[in-house]
């Protein structure tokens, strides 16, 4: 499968279940920096390959979690595989 096939179908729950380790840590409150949240994902892939995406969300922006996890994840899988 092709990264930008596996970019477009991928979500948490589909590569969980075929065996990738996915953490998410989202922090909210931190408008003191000037941003609303921030969501990391951790990626291992089935053959032990780790990569790290994040998301940050601006004042502006005021995305939601969800949003912030698709971003993360593109980002995370991008640095694993590459363009």
């Amino acid at each position: 499968m092709s990264l930008k096939s596996l970019r477009r179908y991928a979500s948490v729950e589909g590569l969980r279940a075929t065996g990738w380790k996915i953490v998410i840590d989202h922090q909210r409150g931190l408008e003191d920096f000037g941003i609303n949240g921030i969501t990391t994902i951790y990626i291992t892939d089935r053959y032990g390959k780790h990569a790290k995406g994040r998301a940050v969300c601006a004042k502006p922006d005021t995305f939601d979690r969800r949003r912030g996890v698709r971003i993360a994840l593109g980002r995370a899988l991008l640095a694993l595989y590459g363009r």
